[in-house]
């Protein structure tokens, strides 16, 4: 695939990251829909991770600084990139004096390698880049609002791999100070596969949720208290164990109908988001259901933990076009489900 990481907050919760401390999901500010990432505080901050490592990517961020009290002369982390030993590869910083960006090779006080860009506070503003990992050859190219203000050619390797498996907005440890504010719309692409492998643009993640009953609803209820099925997974951000549904037979499924997008354009991905837990023995699993033109593509089976978490899965391409390019009709007539594996 080539869009390997992708969240706009819209399920309301921070498990969408593999892991945080501090940070929260937000409502006050939002770029595109209604949640956004908020951190208040200098050492807060969230990880995740890319299901493999890559030499080369494109990433988008939406940012809106909010200053605060405590600032560090070498400027304040927004998003460092890791390689797959853990080691520190590239970090994006913010400086609050200036209200510049600065970008450098390793951690927050090794070499810088670009800066440039405004970033205005409590003011929304995109931030694109592009990274090729290596030594005499790397490149580091950095856009602010559709504006190229960063264009490095040189050594963009810091450690002894190159390539980069996950990230971090935010700072865990002073003096590594984090970059205050709301952060929103981010995601990541490759450069594989022929779709979705350059930039990412200035877009959007809007969200859809089950607004009704599609063509199967297999699984069981939970409490039953006379409500239908797509009413207990409706929830966001989720209520977990106070509405469900659930079942133990293989190949049983629910699908449901679903809200509609509220903006128009060109659709880049779209991403199955489930959140899900199991009480069985085993290895439980569940797949993925989307149900477009009266057809129902499944996707891989997924196992699922004993607890909460969120099982994603981004299509690049509308599996029944062909596959081919994502419409927002296609979207809007798509059914929304899961299946029990």
């Amino acid at each position: 695939m080539a869009r390997i990481w992708m969240s706009g907050l819209e399920a309301g919760h921070i498990d969408v990251f593999d892991s945080s401390t501090g940070a929260t999901i937000s409502a006050a500010q939002a770029r595109t829909g209604t949640y956004s990432l908020f951190v208040s505080l200098l050492n807060h901050f969230i990880n995740s991770a890319f299901s493999a490592s890559e030499s080369e990517i494109f990433g988008r961020i939406g940012v809106r600084p909010n200053y605060a009290t405590t600032v560090v002369p070498e400027g304040n982390s927004l998003l460092t990139l890791y390689d797959s030993a853990g080691g520190t590869q590239i970090t994006i910083q913010l400086s609050y004096y200036t209200n510049t960006l600065i970008v450098r090779r390793g951690d927050y006080n090794d070499t810088i390698i670009g800066i440039g860009g405004i970033l205005h506070q409590d003011r929304w503003h995109c931030i694109e880049f592009r990274l090729l990992v290596a030594d005499a050859g790397g490149r580091l190219e950095l856009k602010v609002d559709g504006t190229q203000v960063i264009d490095f050619t040189g050594d963009t390797k810091n450690t002894a791999n190159a390539n980069v498996l996950s990230f971090r907005i935010g700072s865990s440890v002073l003096p590594t100070a984090t970059a205050t504010g709301y952060y929103d719309d981010i995601a990541f692409n490759d450069t594989a596969g022929g779709v979705n492998d350059t930039w990412i643009g200035r877009g959007g993640i809007p969200a859809i949720f089950p607004t009704g009953a599609g063509n199967s609803t297999d699984l069981q209820l939970f409490p039953n208290t006379g409500e239908a099925n797509w009413e207990d997974v409706d929830e966001v951000p989720p209520d977990d164990d106070t509405t469900y549904v659930f079942d133990d037979l293989i190949d049983d499924h629910d699908s449901y109908a679903a809200s509609n997008l509220t903006a128009t354009g060109t659709i880049a991905a779209v991403q199955w988001l489930a959140r899900a837990k199991s009480d069985l023995v085993g290895a439980p699993e569940i797949a993925r259901i989307l149900r477009i033109g009266g057809v129902d593509h499944q996707g891989a089976d997924i196992g699922i933990d004993a607890d909460y978490d969120y099982y994603p899965e981004i299509l690049d391409q509308d599996p029944q076009a062909g596959p081919g390019a994502w419409l927002v009709a296609a979207v809007n007539g798509m059914e929304l489900g899961v299946k029990i594996r």
